[in-house]
């Protein structure tokens, strides 16, 4: 069980209430010199009332009479959940310095992560073209081996392909997911999910068991970005949850990366349009923002940083020479067609390899 305070307490009854934004929730913590107070709301009941209104403060009252706060915290212990409250010494600085800051954050996995030394939030279009897909493995697989955790938002696309490179060259990894850490959203990212809660940390502001909703997504960027000490822009459409971060990241003083793409793809309209006024955030290889960031790269093959096994060093060196066909490959090898899909997948994956269309693959 949780060695939780009366305040961490008080902080999860608010959110149990499941009748305020987020907005309101912290307008609420700061109506109280001691938030613990408000399981006393008789004598608040005014002050309640003027700020949430009549309805809010019934549910309020029926919420503490029930103790949906032990039903709460005993859901919590049974799913593996840790919930860090806005009152807790242990709760993110980083969190702590936004406008509006989550009064509890629902963590599953590796909580040591939420104090990494150096985070970059990796965000863009659900609609990946495959220049995408392979800007963010390269990407990812060779900042998380350089020391950086990667944060997104397990979305499909650009996110996914963000969390799923990082955890296979054994990087850190942070999901922060617009539906309670116990859901899986899309379905289809259920893998990279069962590895995240294992390797890597997921992480949420609404309760366990909460589905996902058009609203939230928007008001995760905020942790996205506030857990980030910069924000890489892959692909963005115009008018895209991905720009959104990108505008919070700037309001926040934060490091801005955008990657250039082909001019004629709908799906980068938006990051390549913001190049325009913002040429600085350009970056073309993942060593341009380890120089930001002031590390200095391991290497600049990320064959250096990933370990290969006999088959997988032949493949490399195979395509090294130019591209080949799935069929040569396995000729070449001399072994089962699911284990050649096996290999080259992971090696996809790490960014070693691209699949180049036409079961052809190059480096």
């Amino acid at each position: 069980m949780f060695n939780l305070t009366k305040s961490d307490r008080a902080c999860l009854l608010i959110c149990a209430t499941e009748m305020l934004g987020v907005k309101k929730k912290f307008d609420l913590y700061n109506l109280f010199d001691d938030i613990a107070d408000i399981f006393d709301c008789e004598s608040f009941y005014d002050d309640i009332v003027a700020l949430c209104g009549e309805d809010f403060y019934s549910k309020l009252v029926e919420c503490i009479s029930n103790g949906v706060v032990d039903k709460l915290i005993d859901d919590c212990s049974k799913l593996g959940i840790t919930p860090i409250c806005y009152a807790s010494p242990n709760y993110p600085d980083r969190l702590k310095n936004i406008s509006n800051p989550p009064l509890v954050i629902f963590c599953k996995g590796r909580l040591e992560l939420l104090d990494h030394k150096c985070t970059l939030g990796v965000v863009g279009t659900r609609r990946a073209s495959r220049y995408g897909a392979d800007v963010t493995r390269n990407f990812c697989s060779d900042l998380s081996t350089n020391g950086v955790c990667i944060i997104s938002g397990m979305a499909k696309g650009i996110d996914g392909y963000a969390h799923e490179s990082t955890l296979a060259v054994g990087g850190d990894t942070i999901a922060v997911v617009a539906t309670g850490v116990d859901k899986v959203y899309p379905s289809e990212n259920r893998s990279i999910y069962d590895k995240l809660i294992t390797n890597g940390l997921v992480i949420s502001e609404y309760l366990p068991g909460s589905d996902a909703r058009p609203y939230r997504f928007p008001e995760r960027n905020r942790i996205v970005v506030a857990l980030s000490d910069g924000v890489l822009v892959v692909e963005a459409g115009e008018k895209s949850g991905a720009l959104i971060t990108l505008d919070i990241a700037i309001d926040e003083g934060k490091d801005c990366f955008i990657v250039p793409h082909n001019i004629d793809t709908r799906t980068a309209r938006g990051s390549n349009d913001r190049l325009r006024s913002m040429p600085d955030a350009l970056v073309l290889e993942p060593g341009d923002i380890l120089s930001r960031f002031g590390i200095k790269q391991k290497g600049d093959n990320i064959t250096d940083s990933v370990q290969l096994d006999f088959f997988e060093l032949k493949i490399v060196e195979t395509l090294e020479l130019g591209e080949r066909h799935f069929d040569e490959l396995l000729e070449l090898l001399d072994i089962k067609a699911s284990e050649l899909t096996s290999i080259l997948t992971r090696l996809e994956l790490v960014g070693v390899i691209k699949d180049l269309g036409g079961n052809y693959y190059g480096v």
